[in-house]
């Protein structure tokens, strides 16, 4: 699933294995209440994503050309980002 145009969410995102989701323009605000569980991809591609929540992702994590700024990152087997994204 690829969301773009920004907005805030305070639900949580499930993403299963052999998923993606991907945060691709815009800026998103994911509140303290949200939550997102992964075992498949998390994707910034573009834009800006700020999470005040809980990020437990168990799949990959991509940070292509955006911003991720969180306060509780689980990040198990993998991490993908270059040298200037922010986590």
């Amino acid at each position: 699933m690829s969301l773009t145009g920004g907005g805030s969410e305070s639900g949580a995102f499930t993403v299963a294995a052999g998923a993606t989701l991907g945060f691709d323009g815009g800026s998103f605000t994911l509140t303290n209440v949200s939550a997102i569980s992964s075992s498949g991809t998390i994707r910034i591609g573009r834009g800006a994503v700020g999470e005040s929540g809980t990020l437990t992702n168990g799949g990959t994590l991509q940070i292509t050309n955006g911003t991720l700024n969180a306060v509780d990152i689980d990040q198990t087997p993998q991490h993908r980002a270059p040298a200037a994204a922010h986590i």
